[in-house]
């Protein structure tokens, strides 16, 4: 059937690469000869990126030569819709007579009757017999391919207004020839992903499956085999609920209820809390929907098998309040591994939190009881002159009063940690790493502020340098903090540079015994010199840590 090019565009770039006409010999002394083919040559620096210097230099066999040519099709044939990038690359070498050559092709096809899409491509084509072909068919599960098949077929378009208009008139047309106009439910937004998602629901709705109003929640990039396959919706006569359910091995008409109205689809949050408290449970309390709509990270994944009946009743009673945002789910997990590490040692604890504010003492109590089996108890020092330049009031243009408190001991990074919901507790015995609670008078909102030591050997100098500023439960802070933030760094650099710095750990285990570390700057290798490491800021003495972490991660 005859091809109908509705939009066509082509990209052409050159390179033009100098060579030197001469080597010095001595730099090659000892050189391998047997990997020498065609001659050793080193690049003169000069290079060029017009036409005219490729056309110009095209057989000069002292220049490296490229030229690439892109090109952007979208056509049709018959029921079929194709958006196409065609990429042909011909380079020359230094010191070689041939060109060799390379074309590619990336697709998107869709057939507008059936609502089949194809995403693929063809490697090498330019061999008869070597190349690489790859088609998949109807990939609903995977929005990231389908996402990145876009991006790629765009890829020669430049991230500027006038490029930026042509692809979105390119997509545009691209949906207006498959009619998403004719479907109200359809977005028609040019977004790469929210594209995808309109595929997707396209291709469902093309095959006469009956979906959701808020078919949205159900396609999510965090999900791999989320949706039904085909097969399963026939099985359910294209009804895509009762599909969904099947496949995902889940019952009840309050669950199909739930489906109906939810934002997110968090199958697994549901299923494991379905099988840890049992359906009524979960029924009872019309907590369904709160399931359906957690973060797709959100999933317990501490909680033992084997805790009583009147153990998993409070842990319900804490579940709650998870999932009402008054506790973190990473705060909760950690409080039942600590019930259960406890227990282990021989503690007699129990789970007797009634309150939101009883789970925080409950929960900084036994962080602190764990650490005395784990890493014992801490506490850093600072010189005197240090912590009464940070601790200095702050006040805002109101004339409102921050207080930066410099956290020193275990008690204090746990009691912050409790309070802020986050996990700053495991960095007490992060060298580098300067922790200062700044907190409103009003004695509620509080501020985590992470400043890192870092040594520049070059100079021989110390510095410090903020690198998290976060709210309670690492949310960012209101832009209203900012000015206060910086009179803070202003404060803290002054404290660092006024005397010398000087910082020590003393660390007291439940056997007893008592190590003494202080801070050391250690050099680096000499490829190093001049740059930054965490490393170089260290306690003269290593001892046993449970945690690892990386340090790279939010609170």
């Amino acid at each position: 059937m005859e091809k109908k090019e509705i939009f066509k565009q082509e990209f052409k770039s050159y390179e033009t690469h100098l060579y030197q006409d001469h080597l010095v010999f001595e730099n090659y002394r000892g050189y391998d000869k047997s990997k020498i083919r065609k001659g050793i040559f080193e690049l003169s620096g000069e290079s060029h990126h017009d036409e005219e210097s490729f056309l110009e230099n095209y057989s000069n066999l002292m220049c490296a030569v490229t030229q690439r040519n892109k090109m952007i099709v979208l056509e049709e044939s018959g029921d079929k819709l194709s958006l196409k990038l065609f990429i042909s690359v011909y380079h020359r070498r230094v010191g070689i007579r041939f060109f060799g050559k390379i074309k590619n092709c990336y697709f998107l096809t869709v057939n507008r009757r059936t609502g089949d899409f194809y995403v693929g491509h063809i490697l090498n084509y330019q061999n008869k017999r070597k190349f690489t072909k790859v088609i998949r068919k109807n990939p609903c599960n995977y929005l990231g391919m389908i996402s990145e098949q876009l991006s790629m077929i765009t890829s020669p378009y430049k991230n500027n207004l006038h490029d930026g208009t042509i692809k979105r008139n390119l997509l545009s047309e691209f949906s207006y020839a498959l009619g998403f106009h004719n479907f109200p439910e359809i977005n028609y937004d040019m977004n790469n992903i929210e594209l995808a998602k309109s595929l997707v629901r396209y291709s469902l709705l093309k095959k006469g499956v009956k979906l959701p109003n808020n078919f949205n929640a159900f396609i999510d990039v965090q999900y791999l085999e989320h949706l039904p396959k085909f097969n399963v919706l026939k099985k359910h006569n294209l009804k895509f609920i009762d599909a969904f359910m099947s496949h995902h091995g889940i019952s009840g008409n309050e669950i199909k209820k739930n489906l109906h109205v939810c934002n997110h689809t968090n199958i697994h949050s549901l299923r494991y809390t379905i099988k840890y408290f049992g359906y009524d449970k979960v029924y009872q309390n019309k907590i369904i929907l709160d399931l359906l709509n957690q973060p797709s990270n959100n999933c317990m994944y501490n909680f033992p098998d084997d805790f009583t009946k009147s153990e998993k009743e409070k842990i319900f009673t804490y579940f709650k309040w998870q999932l009402n945002g008054d506790i973190n789910q990473n705060t909760l997990n950690d409080h039942i591994m600590y019930y259960n590490q406890l227990k282990t040692y021989g503690e007699q604890v129990s789970l007797n939190a009634k309150t939101i504010d009883d789970f925080v003492t409950e929960h900084a109590n036994w962080s602190v009881l764990i650490s005395t089996y784990k890493q014992g108890y801490h506490v850093r020092n600072y010189n005197d002159g240090f912590v009464d330049n940070v601790e200095q009031s702050i006040y805002d243009f109101s004339g409102i009063e921050y207080q930066p408190v410099l956290l020193r001991s275990s008690d204090e990074y746990n009691e912050e940690s409790a309070y802020q919901n986050n996990c700053v507790r495991t960095y007490i015995d992060k060298c580098p790493s300067v922790i200062v609670s700044l907190r409103n008078a009003n004695g509620v909102e509080r501020g985590t502020i992470e400043y890192m030591l870092n040594y520049d050997p070059s100079k021989k100098k110390l510095n410090i340098k903020r690198v998290q500023y976060l709210g309670k439960f690492n949310k960012s802070l209101p832009e209203s903090w900012n000015h206060i933030m910086e009179i803070l760094d202003g404060q803290v650099n002054k404290a660092l540079n006024s005397e010398t710095f000087e910082m020590f750990m003393k660390t007291q285990y439940i056997n007893n015994k008592t190590v003494k570390r202080k801070m050391i700057l250690k050099e680096p290798n000499d490829s190093q010199l001049g740059q930054y490491y965490i490393g170089l800021v260290q306690w003269d003495k290593t001892v046993e840590s449970s945690n690892n972490f990386n340090f790279n991660l939010d609170f």
